[in-house]
């Protein structure tokens, strides 16, 4: 695994993004490496979940995104620091991602792309 002072996880002070990456991550995958790796380091930022108001809420779920992917990762996303989003999410389409942009100023990358940014490219 590269070694960047960028790479860190950025889960909820509830803990219901970790108990989503204990329960979905299986064992010996880079994902589950990658998970395990930044935990042993302490490279784990805990962020309240941003509160967003009615016609914020209402667009971004115009386009389909609901459910944890909404309420877990997107609200997340938009306190952390850097304000970016990796999944290999299927739902985080081009329409998605630019609301999410304009609404949120929320950057979404693609695993390849998470990939190539934590290695400098």
């Amino acid at each position: 695994m590269h070694r960047s002072r960028l790479s860190r996880l950025v889960w909820d002070k509830e803990g219901l993004i970790q108990a989503q990456y204990e329960r979905k991550l299986r064992p010996q995958t880079f994902g589950r490496t990658w998970y395990e790796e930044l935990l042993l380091r302490g490279q784990v930022h805990v962020v309240a979940r941003q509160k967003l108001d009615r016609g914020t809420s209402t667009r971004i779920r115009a386009t389909g995104l609901v459910g944890e992917d909404f309420m877990y990762y997107v609200r997340t996303s938009a306190s952390s620091p850097d304000r970016r989003l990796v999944t290999a999410d299927s739902d985080y389409d081009a329409q998605t991602c630019k609301c999410l942009k304009r609404e949120l100023d929320v950057e979404v990358l693609d695993a390849h792309e998470g990939v190539a940014f934590l290695e400098g490219g």
